[in-house]
């Protein structure tokens, strides 16, 4: 019985998807700190933490995401961990809402307000998933300049394969908003 990692996994680049989580996390830290307020009132939504404690709480989350942003480029391996277990978190705090029946609220993932969904869900488990298996591969001062361009390029198209999603996602919510089903 073979026990091996699947080569696929190995063969995530550890740069690329570094600077898609720096990305993901840089653009959210600017939504959450151009609208502290806000995000803290979406926050306190969540209704995670006792409400008295949401303000000093989301503080937190903006600083975690600062961290991880500074360490998924300074300290890629370091920083996919954080990432990981913060997208992890933000799922399951989704779908608790979700269960709860609390979809209406915002996910507070960035500029517009857009209501918790599936999809939401779905996103944030497969970048999370993403940032761990990143973690398997080999290491950065083994590849040559070449491989790291590559990897730069490849990073430049997840963060537009990630915005085109979010855009889908907040029409998609827009269109339920309406009044229109599938």
């Amino acid at each position: 019985m073979d026990t091996a990692v699947p080569v696929l996994l190995l063969d995530l680049p550890l740069v690329a998807v570094s600077l898609l989580m720096a990305a993901v996390f840089a653009e959210a830290l600017h939504h959450k700190l151009d609208s502290m307020m806000r995000f803290t009132a979406t926050f306190a939504a969540w209704r995670i933490v006792p409400e008295s404690f949401a303000p000093f709480i989301a503080r937190i989350v903006i600083g975690l995401e600062a961290i991880t942003v500074l360490y998924c480029l300074f300290m890629p391996r370091a920083g996919l961990l954080i990432a990981a277990a913060l997208l992890a978190l933000y799922a399951i705090g989704m779908a608790l809402n979700r269960a709860r029946g609390r979809s209406f609220i915002d996910c507070g993932c960035g500029d517009e307000p857009v209501p918790l969904s599936v999809a939401l869900i779905v996103r944030n488990a497969i970048l999370a998933l993403l940032a761990a298996a990143a973690l398997l591969s080999g290491d950065i001062g083994s590849q040559s300049w070449g491989a790291t361009l590559s990897q730069i390029a490849a990073a430049i198209a997840a963060v537009g394969i990630y915005r085109v999603t979010n855009v889908l996602i907040a029409n998609a919510a827009r269109f339920r908003l309406a009044g229109h089903h599938d």
